[in-house]
């Protein structure tokens, strides 16, 4: 059985733009298996695509018939024995679910360690500007976390498939101002939870403020916080609905298309084929590694993290002794392969699922990541 990434790609449009002809030969089991499972269920309709209901005017899929199809792909048993390879397959099997776990992982680092400074503050007793530093950091670990569980729940295959054509079937009009700026998808409200997570620091620059008398190295503070806010806030942008239905369903492209093709080459069309159209310049591996607003990010984020987590080699070089050195460690670490993961999971020949994620291909050596079969033949 195939994973629903095949269908992700399809629905998202970047079959169509990326993908080999060939690769829609894999899909005719997929739909066959789901028309089956429809059957199955009594499901009926005028007009049928594959087993999945659309209505002959404007194509939208029938919510019942797509919820049947998607839970048809779903284990019908969860494996739960982490000695099994299914159970590592099915949690870890791809580059999102890979990241969401790495992720979660630095999360639980980071609040390890405010804790302990937390901890350690009440028989020192610090200045009341490093205690307030120490709360700020804990509410932001704690905002982190619950960023980084949703996260985690989100990046399972069947659950991304359903966000992903929900968001694309949304109409834009319909959507009350709740919905469209904060809960129209699960990946949005992962954003607005690591958002939420960047406020405690701003609180603690206003406190910084009034307690230094507005020092010259507090507004480079406040610097650095704009900065931050303006990179979480374009995260916001690129996964609101309308955003994310851009460019037929691929999503914005406004760093490719206003920043780093008018540097390094020509505008390529919505359509444009980077295998077949490759001119020899820098304009095909822009396509291919920036084709959207949240690659091209996600890209840009694991080059930053990785600068971080590298420097941070030559840190512990002088602190190897110190518990909270090691968790930082952990934590920039983690968060780097991460983001590297995120990076990753966004090509379209990982969200179809042809091949194994890099991170499960490292670790398991090429291992089959299927998690389908309901007896785990190792």
């Amino acid at each position: 059985e195939k994973r629903m990434s095949d269908t992700v790609a399809v629905v998202s449009g970047r079959l169509k733009i990326y993908g080999d002809d060939k690769k829609l030969d894999l899909l005719e089991p997929l739909w066959e298996h789901m028309e089956a499972k429809l059957g199955e269920a009594g499901a009926g309709s005028e007009e049928t695509k594959g087993g999945v209901d659309v209505e002959a005017d404007d194509g939208s899929v029938d919510g019942a018939d797509e919820e049947e199809a998607w839970e048809s792909l779903t284990p019908l048993v969860e494996p739960r024995n982490p000695c099994t390879r299914r159970f590592w397959a099915r949690h870890f099997g791809t580059d999102a679910l890979a990241c969401a776990w790495l992720w979660l992982v630095a999360s639980v680092f980071y609040l390890w360690m405010i804790l302990l400074h937390v901890r350690q503050s009440h028989h020192h007793n610090p200045p009341p500007p490093k205690l307030y530093n120490y709360y700020c950091q804990l509410a932001s670990a704690i905002f982190f976390m619950l960023g980084s569980i949703w996260f985690s729940l989100l990046s399972y295959p069947e659950r991304m498939a359903r966000m992903i054509i929900r968001v694309a079937e949304m109409k834009i009009e319909d959507l009350s101002c709740v919905e469209r700026y904060f809960t129209a998808s699960e990946f949005l409200m992962s954003v607005w939870l690591f958002f939420f997570a960047c406020l405690p620091f701003q609180v603690l620059t206003i406190y910084f403020f009034v307690y230094y008398s507005g020092a010259l190295w507090v507004w480079g503070m406040q610097g650095g916080m704009l900065i931050v806010f303006g990179v979480m806030g374009f995260f916001i942008f690129i996964c609101l609905p309308e955003s994310m239905k851009a460019n037929d369903n691929q999503g914005t492209r406004l760093i490719l298309d206003h920043i780093l093709l008018p540097i390094f080459g020509p505008k390529v069309s919505a359509t444009a084929r980077p295998e077949v159209e490759d001119d020899g310049s820098w304009r095909t591996f822009l396509v291919k590694h920036c084709a959207n607003d949240l690659l091209a990010c996600a890209w840009m984020l694991t080059i930053v993290t990785f600068i971080v987590a590298i420097y941070y080699i030559d840190v512990m070089v002088y602190h190897y002794t110190a518990l909270i050195y090691w968790l930082t460690f952990g934590m920039v670490w983690t968060f780097a392969l991460g983001a590297l993961a995120m990076a990753f999971s966004l090509y379209p020949e990982a969200m179809m699922g042809d091949s194994p994620g890099l991170f499960w291909n490292t670790v398991s050596c090429g291992s089959d990541p299927n998690y389908m079969d309901e007896e785990d033949e190792d």
